[in-house]
């Protein structure tokens, strides 16, 4: 995140406050745009620990890049209480998710994608943060309804208010092609975006921005689908002769597909993979002027969030 702040902000803060917040933007990896570095500079090295006075100098040295502004999540500090400014930096980001299991894939993709010629910056610096249990953490849900409940936890406890900035909602597609919605989520669609399953369409999932909440929805089936036959063969999966002749297998069910697969083995899936192996056949979006794959996308909403 980029927290911007003015001078009058600061002057009119607890100045132990706001060493809360500046510890939180120095241990997380945040940036700051504000014209009144020296001013921060002073509450530091008069409020705060020796570590943080340290880091502090570290800090002042990493560049802010256009790219990071153009994509990071801007925060105007003055729309925000310092109480919420100290949550936005020293919690971490979550992932709401379907199974647990994921969060090793996901985890597995941002290290995969760290050497990506067009987003580097912004990939490297994603993993970074993910690197950090600190900064960046996960829930398990389930089913779509524990997703809002676990959502509603976290904005009423640990992201008090503010978790619409801070949580991503990932979960498969779970149809048989890439333009239907599955009719049992209908009410997890209406929560994430204000439209049912029959009005929702994949423009509303495969962009940038995102509202009132920020979701990925997989456009295959599941993220399974998101794995060449070989990563299943080298864990001791076959393919059912039932699915040798299907050339198209982005929306069966791999546990249907594959003798011996269960969710205990999503988590070794990614091992070996590499971006080629990922993007190879990935579908592509347009966000702006840019196409990215969906893979792409996926790490530049997990961008948004840290």
């Amino acid at each position: 995140m980029i927290f911007r702040v003015c001078r009058n902000y600061i002057n009119g803060q607890n100045q132990d406050e706001v060493v809360l917040w500046l510890e939180g933007i120095i241990r997380h990896r945040h940036f700051l745009d504000t014209d009144s570095l020296d001013l921060l500079g002073e509450i530091i090295k008069a409020r705060a620990s020796s570590l943080i006075k340290e880091l502090w100098e570290q800090y002042c040295r990493i560049p802010l890049t256009d790219l990071h502004k153009k994509y990071l999540t801007i925060i105007d500090s003055s729309a925000y209480t310092i109480g919420q400014l100290i949550t936005l930096s020293g919690e971490p980001a979550y992932l709401v998710l379907e199974n647990l299991r994921e969060f090793t894939v996901y985890m597995q993709m941002i290290e995969a994608y760290r050497k990506d010629p067009k987003w580097k910056c912004l990939f490297e610096h994603l993993r970074v943060v993910s690197q950090d249990s600190d900064a960046f953490n996960s829930v398990q849900a389930g089913g779509w309804p524990e997703m809002t409940r676990q959502y509603d936890h976290l904005n009423n406890m640990q992201l008090k208010d503010v978790a619409a900035l801070k949580v991503l909602f990932v979960f498969d597609r779970d149809t048989e092609s890439g333009d239907a919605f599955d009719p049992n989520k209908t009410n997890l669609f209406y929560f994430l975006c204000r439209k049912y399953s029959t009005q929702v369409t994949n423009d509303d999932v495969y962009c940038l921005n995102q509202s009132p909440y920020r979701w990925h929805m997989w456009y295959r089936r599941a993220i399974e689908n998101y794995f060449p036959n070989d990563q299943f063969l080298n864990n001791h999966c076959r393919l059912r002769p039932a699915f040798r002749q299907v050339v198209n297998r982005d929306w069966m069910d791999a546990i249907a597909m594959y003798d011996g697969y269960t969710k205990n083995k999503l988590e070794k899936l990614p091992r070996g993979m590499t971006r080629a192996l990922y993007e190879d056949h990935l579908p592509h979006f347009s966000i702006g002027a840019e196409t990215v794959s969906e893979l792409q996308l996926f790490l530049l909403k997990l961008i948004q969030i840290i």
